[in-house]
């Protein structure tokens, strides 16, 4: 990399450099230098940091400007550039990232079903080849943009980066990179949004996150507590952090107290079970759940539902599992949890992931009779294939308890402009 720059500053005549203009001028040659390498633009960005930290680059502002110093030409390897380590052998992690992701209510059920519960690649016949050989995983990823400072964002992400998603003013999940690419066909696969092309898998997930007011004083920020879109925390408040608290990750991803127990999700299931006797509220105040109820009441529900339904879909009757026995088929919220739509179980319909994103998207929807209706959209890829649904039943539970109550389904036409 010392050699690159220093290539570049001869060539160009200039002491500064992007982060896009070091990707044009030494990528593919790199690329050719290094073949064993599949990720050449992480590998720049890690070690432009560390040349920072030697005093070598300088940087200057959060678009991904740097300004070349006194590079150690006798000192340089290249991309093989030795990993630095403390005094006990462990990689030293002062250059790791810090990102806010604004998770906003159109995908929050997405975030459920790629993130905070891993997505099953089982049920594709072909994917490709970033995520080939992969059974589950946790991905989440972004859009392409024109915004300078969003692109250098995405440009720096890199393994070991820590990560807070933000939803609802707070955050309320957690982790760290584990790896990145650029692949518009997976967002096509997962999330029918060949837009989210910036994706990257996300490890050591977690519910047990710093509160959004600790954050913004442990980084020094004086703005609204807002993430208003998908932000790096500039370097410098970083290494404050680490400076004065030490360990990044320990501080903004607090230690998990673990999944629920069974017995806190058996407890959960006996009061929506209990639930039906009584007249179904529209909302809930999600408030008033703790973290560790919060996730055993969302096990709970999703269980119930599964169950009722004998992991069918209501509209296709499609009964898939993954091979080791796991259901493809999903638990929806029919007036959305986005909205703050109850966790009764008469809220809950299980639909296959397909008819679920025709659901959610506002393809579908079903009559107080439970008859499936269908959007007119004519000109819209896709309305042929869902036109055939139109007048069909829904195959529903045999305990009539169970059955979508009409007064959700009524919420989900009004939404989704079917009345």
């Amino acid at each position: 990399m010392r050699l690159e720059l220093e290539r570049y500053r001869e060539e160009r005549a200039e002491d500064t450099v992007t982060l896009h203009d070091i990707y044009d001028f030494s990528e593919s040659r790199l690329a050719k230098q290094f073949p064993e390498n599949d990720h050449v633009r992480a590998k720049i960005r890690q070690l432009l940091q560390r040349l920072r930290d030697h005093g070598e680059v300088e940087f200057l502002d959060d678009e991904g400007t740097y300004q070349i110093r006194e590079i150690q030409l006798k000192n340089s390897t290249g991309l093989s550039l030795p990993v630095e380590t403390d005094d006990t052998g462990a990689v030293d992690t002062h250059t790791l990232g810090l990102y806010l992701i604004p998770v906003n209510d159109d995908w929050r059920e997405r975030f459920e079903n790629s993130v905070e519960e891993p997505h099953d690649l089982h049920q594709y016949e072909n994917v490709p080849p970033q995520v080939e050989g992969l059974d589950r995983l946790r991905i989440w990823g972004t859009t392409e943009t024109d915004g300078d400072k969003k692109q250098s964002a995405i440009d720096q992400m890199s393994p070991d980066d820590c990560l807070l998603f933000y939803h609802a003013g707070e955050f309320f999940a957690g982790g760290t990179v584990g790896r990145t690419f650029e692949n518009s066909d997976v967002g096509e696969l997962l999330w029918n949004n060949p837009e989210s092309r910036y994706l990257f898998t996300v490890e050591n997930f977690t519910h047990s996150v710093s509160p959004i007011k600790i954050v913004w004083d442990m980084v020094g920020y004086e703005s609204r507590q807002v993430v208003q879109g998908f932000t790096r925390v500039a370097d410098d408040r970083v290494s404050n952090i680490r400076e004065e608290h030490g360990s990044l990750e320990s501080l903004i991803l607090k230690s998990d107290s673990g999944e629920p127990s069974p017995e806190e999700i058996e407890e959960e299931k006996s009061e929506l079970t209990q639930a039906v006797e009584s007249e179904p509220e529209l909302t809930e105040d999600d408030t008033e759940f703790v973290e560790t109820r919060r996730k055993a009441r969302d096990s709970a529900f999703r269980e119930l539902v599964r169950d009722a339904y004998d992991n069918t879909c209501a509209v296709c009757g499609s009964q898939r599992e993954s091979p080791d026995g796991n259901p493809e088929v999903e638990a929806a919220h029919i007036f959305p949890h986005s909205e703050g739509g109850s966790d009764d179980i008469r809220n809950g319909i299980a639909l296959c992931k397909f008819h679920h994103w025709a659901f959610d998207s506002g393809w579908l929807s079903f009559t107080d009779d439970h008859e499936i209706i269908v959007a007119e959209a004519t000109d819209k890829n896709g309305y042929h294939e869902l036109k055939q649904l139109e007048g069909r039943w829904l195959r529903l539970p045999e305990n009539e308890e169970a059955h979508p109550h009409p007064m959700f389904l009524e919420q989900h036409r009004e939404i989704q402009q079917f009345d």
